[in-house]
């Protein structure tokens, strides 16, 4: 059983077996007839050899390691050498074999078969040496490898010492330097040559070789044996001997005048003529002095310097800098940088020569340069340049003889104008006035302040203005200072345009200008802004009100005007660079100015730097004082007038109110006094419940206001405040109903019953004629007897109450005692007139609370003012005196001489008084 299935499994092997030999093979002999690398495309069906063995080599080679062969031999007939001649000599070979079978076959070509008619006889055609040394050397390469093949002649080598050539290079034909790197930087001829004389081209022109040709002789030129540049176009050669024999002359005779004339030209021609021509036997020899002329091209003492000369910023722009570019240039010539061998440059630098450049450098400079670097902070470049660069040259003057002087700052450079009020003398008999110092006008300026801080209490006071204008003016809640503020500002430029007019009206000062000095005595430091220290003190008469509100508003507009004058010395600062970091050394540097220049040009940077916080503090103060004031007097005159209004109307109506007078006589009947029919009461609840707040403002308001009529404003509105209570509780309905049942109910119906009561009684009830909009001052009150009956009890109830409370009060009970029977009537007039007076003083001490309430916020918010004003405004000033005391320090004696100071002093004083009353009084 197990035999037949061994046997099975044995054939199934085989077949397999079988199978894969036979697709192997298959592969291997389609392997075999497929085309190799390095066989030619175009025969598709090359000869076949039967022999299974791998081709030696050689002489079966590939045929892409055949080299082309020189022109000559390709174009010429007797031995043109083209594809078709390798084609004859290919078959298809074995290269690869296992195991005795051919595993793979390529084309090769047989060398015996194409060198079999090469040889140095054939090809008559290239004959030139150039041409015959390139052929010899092509067959060396192709069919030197074949032991017996004899094509060359044993000396064939000695074919390359004929050929001496010169690389010339040729403007029609380029090269890669990276090529040709090697034979262009050994005997390439200048350019000065090749671009100049075009007769060499013309005289050697049957000397000359192209590169395709020479390019088999690379024994001569340079190249390494087997490393061909593709390009082999590259330049045209020339034979040395042809070359060196006539360069010389030529050179000399040919183009004299426009070959290598420069200095850089002349020595790069030498040093190749030295270099290629010195060992050939055709060469006649150098030129006379040519090592003087090589030296001179190397090195010359004239041009010491590099080309690395940089001019000034201020004076390498614009139209100078071009002229300065071609000064340069002309003073400039390219010099040789020699190799370590000293044969040839590898490179050319550019030197200067100061000796021809510095005659046409000066300061200041001239021609298209004038002008430039005369600024302050570029004059010292200009300055030091020229000394470091020219200084060295003899004859050179181009320095003025106090040019160390100009190094520093100039007086006439810092200041801003060049004269403000200086004396000019006119050639007459006018005596030149004393100059006066800058401690005199210090004293002026601090004089003026000083004056304003002793008459703004005094003349800046309500009521002394008051006082002085008989009453007309002061007055407490006027708003005056928003127009009153631009006119004093107005009155200030007055005061400055008076006294520039006083000092131009003076001998000597005509041409003083005007304009200059009033917006410079606008930037003087004022003190009239501390007016708001005086606001706290009685503030509530608003007693510096006005005065510290027109100031500051005055202050406001002449710091803007300031800003012109600061924004001025600032921009004259910023071009003279005195701004940049080096111009505290430069103005230290000049001790007679520096200084006080410093300070002037610090005070005016340091003012517009702090400016914006000064109008901000100023504005803000501005309406921080008039909320203050608008808060302690209430509304402005309309309310007055309204009050004076109300006033009228208050003593009109208490003058018709009857005299109230307490009763303390001893009522002996048993009968109550009755109520009186008719009450006069005041038409004032409609404006109590229509206008509250009104009310309760003006009477906060009241409190602060101290004349004669505001007093008594008071007192009347304190007495409407009691009448009105005394109506709030007597012209109540449930009163009149107590009053009714009170007269009802007394002795004469005690025990003796209910009488008969009309349904109805009529009653005089101002409050229902109000309510009601009647047109008679009457009314109905239902009566019956329920009512009554309920109006007994709360009168019952009532009355013990108030004798109890009559009785524990000290201010009733001292007067008289009451009792029960008799003295109903009069207690209950003596309780509700002393309920009355009880609430008028509650209500004066709520006025009172609420004024000293209000009183301590305005306080407070007082304060604040003054603290804003104060630190935003002292930076202003303390920078305007700096301002001043440089400007002073600076200009006094050398542009700033103002006369008749004494009287500008006094003129300043005289309107500032003017401006603090007229501020203060309105």
């Amino acid at each position: 059983m197990g035999f037949p299935f061994q046997d099975s499994q044995k054939r199934k092997f085989l077949s397999v077996s079988t199978i894969i030999w036979v697709c192997g093979l298959f592969i291997a002999v389609q392997s075999s007839l497929l085309p190799r690398r390095g066989d030619t495309q175009h025969d598709l069906q090359p000869r076949e050899s039967g022999n299974d063995t791998v081709a030696p080599s050689p002489p079966w080679v590939n045929a892409t390691v055949l080299q082309d062969p020189p022109p000559c031999v390709s174009d010429s007939i007797p031995c043109k050498f083209t594809p078709t001649r390798i084609e004859d000599c290919s078959a298809i070979k074995c290269i690869t074999s296992f195991d005795g079978a051919c595993m793979e076959r390529a084309k090769r070509v047989n060398l015996s078969c194409l060198c079999r008619t090469l040889s140095s006889q054939n090809c008559p055609v290239c004959t030139s040496p150039i041409e015959r040394a390139g052929y010899y050397h092509w067959l060396n390469l192709t069919c030197g490898v074949l032991p017996e093949w004899e094509g060359l002649p044993n000396n064939w080598t000695s074919a390359f010492l004929s050929l001496d050539l010169v690389a010339i290079g040729n403007g029609s034909q380029t090269c890669d330097a990276s090529k040709a790197a090697s034979f262009w930087a050994g005997n390439n001829l200048p350019i000065c040559i090749k671009a100049a004389c075009s007769p060499y081209e013309q005289q050697w022109r049957a000397s000359m070789h192209n590169g395709k040709d020479t390019a088999w002789a690379n024994f001569n030129i340079g190249r390494p044996d087997n490393n061909l540049p593709s390009d082999k176009e590259c330049g045209l050669y020339l034979s040395r001997a042809d070359v060196c024999g006539s360069l010389q002359q030529t050179a000399k005779e040919t183009c004299p005048k426009t070959m290598c004339s420069t200095r850089l030209e002349r020595t790069q021609y030498l040093l190749w003529l030295n270099k290629t021509c010195s060992t050939a036997a055709s060469f006649k020899g150098m030129p006379l002095n040519w090592e003087a002329d090589i030296k001179a091209g190397v090195t010359s003492p004239e041009y010491d310097h590099g080309n690395d000369l940089t001019f000034p910023e201020c004076a390498n722009q614009g139209s100078c800098g071009e002229s300065l570019a071609v000064w340069r240039k002309s003073a400039s010539d390219d010099f040789c940088s020699l190799n370590q061998d000293g044969q040839s440059c590898y490179a050319n630098e550019t030197r200067l020569s100061y000796a021809q450049l510095c005659p046409q450098l000066s300061y200041p400079l001239t021609g298209t340069c004038s002008g430039y670097c005369t600024h302050s902070a570029d004059r010292p470049k200009l300055l030091e340049f020229l000394n470091k660069t020219c200084s060295g040259i003899s004859q050179w003057s181009g320095l003025p003889s106090n040019w160390v002087d100009l190094l520093q700052l100039q007086l006439s450079e810092v200041k801003p104008w060049p004269e403000v009020a200086d004396y000019h003398g006119d050639g007459s008999d006018n005596i030149a006035p004393v100059c006066p110092t800058a401690e005199a006008n210090i004293a002026v300026f601090a004089g003026a302040n000083l004056a304003m801080l002793l008459f703004t209490p005094i003349l800046g006071r309500r009521k002394v203005v008051g006082w002085i204008t008989f009453g007309r003016l002061g007055e407490p809640h006027s708003r005056s200072w928003i127009y009153m503020g631009p006119a004093m500002a107005l009155l200030q430029l007055l005061a400055n345009t008076a006294n520039a007019l006083i000092i131009k009206s003076v001998p000597g000062y005509s041409h003083v200008d005007t304009k200059t000095l009033v917006m410079l005595w606008t930037t003087r430091p004022r003190m009239a802004w501390l007016s708001i220290l005086l606001v706290p003190y009685q503030a509530d008469d608003v007693m510096y009100f006005s005065c510290a509100a027109t100031s500051l508003v005055v202050e406001l507009i002449l710091q803007l005007i300031s800003s012109y004058t600061f924004g001025t010395v600032a921009n004259h600062a910023r071009w003279e660079g005195l701004y940049n970091t080096d111009a505290a050394s430069r103005l230290t540097s000049a001790p007679a100015f520096g200084l006080a220049a410093q300070r002037m040009y610090g005070g005016a940077l340091l003012w517009l730097l702090l400016i914006i916080v000064c109008i901000f503090t100023l504005g803000s103060s501005v309406l921080g004082v008039v909320k203050v004031m608008d808060t302690l007097i209430g509304s402005a005159s309309l309310n007055i007038r309204r009050e004076k209004r109300r006033l009228r109307r208050v003593i009109a109506l208490r003058d018709k109110l009857p005299p109230i007078v307490l009763d303390k006589r001893a009522r002996k009947s048993n009968s109550s006094s009755p109520i009186p029919k008719s009450l006069p009461v005041p038409d004032t609840e409609p404006v109590q419940a229509s206008y509250p707040d009104q009310v309760f403002v003006e009477q906060m308001s009241a409190r602060t206001m101290l004349t004669d009529e505001e007093s008594l404003k008071i007192s009347c509105d304190n007495m409407v405040k009691s009448l009105e209570d005394m109506v709030q509780w007597l012209g109540q309905d449930l009163v009149e109903r107590d009053a009714l049942a009170k007269m009802l109910s007394g002795p004469p119906f005690y025990g003796g019953g209910w009488p008969a009561v009309p349904p109805k009684e009529t009653w005089f009830t101002p409050r229902f004629t109000r309510m009601f909009k009647g047109k008679h001052d009457w009314g109905r009150v239902p009566t019956t007897a329920e009512e009554l009956q309920a109006a007994v009890l709360r009168r019952n109830t009532l009355e013990a109450d108030l004798i109890a409370t009559a009785n524990r009060n000290i201010d009733i009970a001292s007067s008289h005692r009451y009792t029960a029977p008799n003295g109903s009537g009069a207690l209950w007039r003596d309780v509700q007139r002393h309920r009355a007076a009880i609430h008028r003083s509650w209500n004066t001490n709520m006025n009172r609370l609420y004024g000293f309430r209000a009183y301590d916020e305005n306080k407070k918010e007082m304060r604040h003012v003054i603290l804003i004003v104060f630190i935003g405004m002292v930076g202003c000033w303390i920078s305007q005196w700096v301002f001043w005391v440089g400007f002073l320090k600076l200009y006094s004696g050398q542009g700033y001489c103002p006369p008749r100071l004494g009287t500008l002093a006094l003129n300043w004083i005289l309107f500032s008084v003017v401006g603090v009353f007229m501020g203060s009084s309105v």
